[in-house]
């Protein structure tokens, strides 16, 4: 009876381990699909602001609306930030890759601003979509 009680107590205790780990993946996966688009299409177009080649919005946006709508469909809570964290970490890559010249910086962070709404956006899709699943 008593081993029985502390095995359970040792599957519970990983089980909360594995939960507190996963609620960082989000996090952690939208902001990898932010650089890696971001890092990508710089280096696929062979220019050092993704957002001046024009693979940036053909390929680079609908890429991260298409992912950020798949995490949003396995963590439906709160949407908004893994498009919010997919931006953000394109504007922090954006800000390491062109530190000596920074003096557009404010006007870039309107400019990713303006860049997260499409991706707000498809999370906030992608959430319905799985309260939907769930509710029927």
């Amino acid at each position: 009876m008593n081993f029985r009680y502390a095995q359970n107590r040792q599957v519970s205790l990983v089980v909360r381990h594995i939960y507190q780990m996963t609620k960082y993946h989000p996090f952690i996966i939208s902001a990898l699909i932010g650089a890696v688009a971001w890092l990508g299409v710089g280096e696929w177009g062979g220019i050092e602001d993704s957002w001046d080649s024009p693979l940036y919005w053909k390929v680079g946006i609908p890429a991260m609306v298409f992912s950020i709508f798949f995490v949003a469909v396995v963590w439906p809570e709160n949407p908004w930030r893994w498009g919010l964290t997919a931006a953000a970490a394109q504007a922090v890559v954006a800000l390491v890759g062109a530190f000596p010249h920074i003096n557009l910086w404010p006007l870039s962070l309107v400019a990713f601003a303006f860049v997260s709404l499409p991706l707000i956006a498809a999370a906030y899709g992608g959430s319905f979509v799985k309260k939907r699943i769930i509710e029927h």
